[in-house]
């Protein structure tokens, strides 16, 4: 179940976000965008051919609900992968074949948790297209497998299915689909068996020597009381020839068997099996007795969680080898044989995380075999090379990922001003942050955490951001329950390095964290929930992130306790509110007062009729009504039903709530999310939702009465959306957006809020007032068009004026702040010199960005003059810092000098005529910075004193 979580407190509440300045209602619209998508998702299975007719082997991979393809460039080195088929749900198996008999590979996939197993046709080149999506029967739910073999001798390709479906009654079936005219036209499938509980593997070999495919197989049942127990491995044999099977016996293994292969590995003329047995921990040969299962014989036991084999003469000794992936383990391990079944083992790589995917081929002909190695819930793909010594190298094929994406928080990771984010991901267990560029364009992946650092997680519940320190940029604090660990991790201040420290209770079963100040003394502390004891606890900081914990209010033991941290009474300390889902006992919503440090409970706002069927979902503390004091939102079911979310008043505001509360909504079943802020600008907190069930986000609009009468839709119909969204301004509209994160497809989103009412300045329309409409501006300029949309002041002409407007007016700046930021000071000298486009003589070269104030398409004296004419230099600047970097930058010339004086006498251009002539001559300091580098350029510096007056 997902479990609820709130917005960050990285410079804000955890529950809500502050109003934005803009207090116009404003309609608003969502630009959907990926902010993190990586190479690829969960990937159990890989296939090698020569894809794309180039006469090298390339690799297909599935990669969670699709499948990419790796092209080799004829080397042994691989492009990056390229998506070559999308799917209902994950990608569980694929084999490889030509369906369709033109001269191709062609390749099948099936799902789990999809209900289609479909093939995918190759154009000769590595384009696909999906061909047919193969009849289902209802049965038809998990395909866990699949084995392409001319099953009745006809001459092409039929498909082997194993499938399960484990809703309602279980069923279970291996099914055939017969490749009806050799062209890949697949006829309805057709029962093989349906005796074998959970079959997880089919194979087609003959094991009975007499020229047609029988039918190998294993299966894997664990009743969910763990009482039963049925572990098998099968033999069907192919009675006609024509794809006509009879069962000829079945043998008990060990737990779990897995993806087999076959081979004659003792030499004696017929096919042996070797079989992982994953939760045996060991791979066994099961000797072909002819025409019986002989003898088995444990070859592995030394690791944990093997996953795959596949046979192959490896050494060129001719007897048959194999190779395994060892999943838990984390190895790739080839074994050769002595060509009696004795088998030597050794190791290709021992970090392979998650190994799973294996497959063989001499990809950089160079004569030997390297190997192509997936790890499933890792996401990755390597390539195992050959050194041709008996040594390999690990050469990692994909970039980073996050899979199974759950939560995403906002905060200044880097503290360069805006709004980066944290994204925590399931299967892969990292937490990992994203650099924002300032516009909501997001960089590339820095691992925080993950399965393979301190503590060694097993499952992460929750994640949030504040400065835990105090020193000043923003830790990562998260929640390990099975470790019974809270863990902080510390930013070195740039977010490159993180340094974990340790807290919480053994045995408590952290869930949920809310960072607050409890104690008024400067610092965050950590409010917690413990499933296992029943409590909502304090952990108290003391300044540097040591915790020590005391209790706030107890609740039942395995029980599910919401918290939010809030000054419900108004006397300027931090109260608790909490509530707790059903299970065992009756659920309540109450609140705690804060009396110096100490908790009493004092009204509960919400009992249930049934407490057995009844519970809270979510509860967030904001100001609905515009009062002045805390209200309480929370989202409660009862008897079973759908959410309703609604809030209670705090009618005195001391904490006395009404009996009552005012409904919003009760749309979805579930609600494990509510965020209050101030989405469309006018001052009141909206309630923003995701819908549990309805995978959808939106917000209900305040009319600051604390009335929620308009829904505005954010997303709806997305696939696997994370428990926690992250909310605020990525681009810096003084509108908050939204990232979340998608499970299906292994991306965190971004939905950029626009508004609707057209801004003045912004002449592309993205919301944004930035470097893009100020060179449109100054094209107009240029053109001298005096196009009305750029005529700001409206006086029918378009010219400096209204670039003066746009830059001063509008945006709050000064010409010469090339880089926008809001101070006109050396770094936009540094930037605009080093460019090196100042007097160039080319033409039309230059932008508001690399110099061009005047907007003339030059960089050159007159865009100084306009700038120091202006008047906004800042003096905080220092002048040497900036000649030293601009002479740097530039050859200065003597001449450089004598342009700025001429153009100080006769300038250029002069923005306003009524400009006073002693604002004029402020100009002269240009003088002054060129003089004085002209000098420096000769060894005749002035003092940095003596250059400070210039700017006083």
């Amino acid at each position: 179940m997902k479990s609820k979580k709130k917005q960050s407190t990285a410079s804000q509440s955890r529950h809500t976000v502050e109003s934005l300045e803009d207090r116009r209602v404003l309609a608003v619209t969502y630009l959907e965008s990926v902010a993190f998508e990586g190479d690829m998702s969960r990937s159990q299975e890989i296939e090698v051919a020569d894809f794309d007719g180039d006469g090298d082997l390339d690799a297909i991979t599935l990669s969670g609900a699709g499948a990419v393809m790796f092209s080799n460039n004829g080397d042994g080195t691989f492009a990056s992968p390229v998506s070559v088929a999308s799917l209902v749900g994950d990608g569980r198996s694929l084999e490889v074949a030509d369906f369709d008999k033109d001269g191709d590979a062609d390749f099948a996939i099936g799902s789990i948790g999809g209900d289609t197993l479909t093939w995918h046709r190759n154009d000769g080149s590595g384009n696909f297209s999906e061909a047919q999506a193969l009849e289902q029967t209802e049965t038809f739910g998990f395909v866990d497998a699949l084995e392409v073999a001319d099953i009745d001798g006809d001459g092409d390709f039929d498909i082997l299915a194993v499938s399960r479906v484990l809703y309602g009654d279980s069923i279970y079936q291996i099914a055939k689909f017969e490749n009806t005219d050799g062209a890949g036209t697949f006829g309805p499938a057709v029962t093989i068996t349906a005796d074998f509980k959970d079959p997880r593997e089919v194979h087609a070999v003959d094991m009975d020597g007499d020229g047609d495919l029988d039918l190998v197989g294993a299966s894997s049942y664990i009743s969910e009381d763990e009482t039963i127990q049925e572990h098998k491995i099968f033999w069907f044999n192919n009675t006609d020839g024509q794809g006509n099977f009879s069962l000829v016996e079945s043998i008990t293994s060990g737990l779990e068997p897995r993806f087999m292969d076959n081979a004659d590995f003792d030499g004696d003329g017929d096919l042996d099996l070797i079989i992982p047995q994953q939760e045996e921990n060991t791979i066994i040969m099961v000797e072909n007795a002819g025409g019986a299962f002989g003898t088995v014989t444990i070859l592995e036991s030394d690791f944990t969680g093997p996953e795959r084999v596949i046979a192959t003469d490896f050494d060129d000794d001719g007897d048959a080898d194999f190779l395994a992936t060892i999943d838990t383990s984390g190895i790739v391990a080839l074994y050769t044989n002595d060509g009696t079944g004795d088998f030597t083992r050794s190791i290709l790589s021992d970090t392979t995380e998650q190994a799973s995917g294996l497959d063989v081929a001499d990809f950089d002909e160079d004569g030997d075999l390297d190997v192509f190695s997936t790890s499933q819930f890792a996401a990755a793909a390597t390539l195992h090379a050959n050194n041709g010594d008996g040594t390999f190298t690990d050469v990692p094929l994909s970039g980073p990922n996050a899979v199974g994406p759950l939560r995403a928080v906002m905060a200044d990771i880097d503290g360069d001003g805006d709004q980066d984010f944290i994204g925590q991901s399931t299967w892969d267990l990292e937490i990992a942050w994203y650099e924002n560029d300032g516009s909501g364009s997001y960089g590339a992946q820095t691992i925080i955490a993950n399965s393979s650092l301190p503590p060694n997680t097993l499952i992460w519940f929750d994640v949030d951001a504040g400065d835990m320190d105090g020193d000043g940029d923003i830790d990562v604090i998260t929640s390990e329950p099975v470790r019974d660990q809270i863990v902080w991790y510390e930013n070195d201040g740039s977010g490159g390095t993180w340094t974990p420290h340790f807290e919480g209770a053994a045995g408590a079963g952290t869930l949920e964290i809310v960072l607050a100040d409890m104690e008024g003394d400067g610092d965050l502390d950590v409010l917690t929930s413990q499933y296992f004891f029943g409590n909502v606890a304090w952990y108290v900081n003391d300044g540097t992130g040591s915790l020590t914990e005391l209790n706030v209010g107890e609740f039942e033991a395995l029980y599910r306790i919401r918290v939010d941290a809030a000054d419900i009474d108004g006397d300027g300390d931090q109260d608790v509110i909490a509530g707790s889902y059903m299970y065992y006992s009756s659920p309540v919503v109450t609140w705690f007062e804060n009396v110096n440090g100490v908790f009493d409970e004092v009204q509960a706002l919400w009992t249930p009729s049934n407490p057995v069927s009844s519970g809270v979902n979510e509860i967030i503390s904001a100001d609905f009504d515009g009062d002045g004091d805390i209200d309480v939102a929370t989202s409660l079911f009862e008897d079973n039903g759908y959410d309703v979310v609604s809030w209670y008043e705090n009618t005195d505001g001391a904490g006395t709530f009404a009996a009552t509360s005012t409904f919003i909504t009760d749309e979805f079943p579930l609600h494990f999310n509510l965020y209050a802020i101030d989405m469309d600008g006018d001052g009141d907190m909206d309630l923003l939702t995701e819908g549990y069930y309805e995978e959808s986000i939106q917000w209900f609009a305040n009319d600051g009465n604390g009335n929620f009468t308009e829904k505005v839709q954010v997303a709806k119909d997305t696939l696997l959306i994370g428990d926690l969204i992250a909310v605020g301004d990525v681009d810096g509209n003084n509108l908050p957006d939204i990232i979340a994160p998608f499970g299906a497809d292994n991306t965190f989103r971004l939905y950029k809020a626009v508004s609707d009412e057209a801004v003045v300045g912004d002449f592309n329309g993205d919301g944004l007032l930035d470097i893009a409409d100020l060179d449109a501006l100054c094209a107009e300029v240029a053109a001298g068009t005096n196009g009305s949309t750029y005529d700001l002041d409206n006086n029918g002409s378009v010219n400096a004026d209204d670039v003066l407007m746009w830059v001063v007016d509008i945006k709050g700046t000064t010409i010469g702040d090339s880089n926008l930021d809001g101070v006109f000071n050396s770094t936009d000298f540094i930037v605009v010199f080093t460019v090196g486009e100042y007097e160039d003589g080319v033409a039309n070269n230059s932008t508001w960005a690399e110099g061009d104030w005047n907007c003339d398409g030059e960089f050159d004296t007159a865009d100084l003059v306009f700038a120091f004419t202006i008047g906004g230099f800042s003096a905080t600047a220092v002048p040497g810092e900036v000649l030293d970097q601009v002479s740097a930058a530039i050859a200065i010339t003597d001449s450089v000098a004598d342009n700025v004086a001429e153009a100080v006498e006769q300038p250029q251009l002069v923005a306003n005529s009524d400009v006073p002539r002693e604002r004029v001559l402020q100009a002269a300091a240009i003088d002054e910075i060129f003089a004085s580098a002209d000098d420096r350029h000769h060894g005749k510096a002035k003092q940095d004193g003596d250059l400070q007056s210039d700017f006083s």
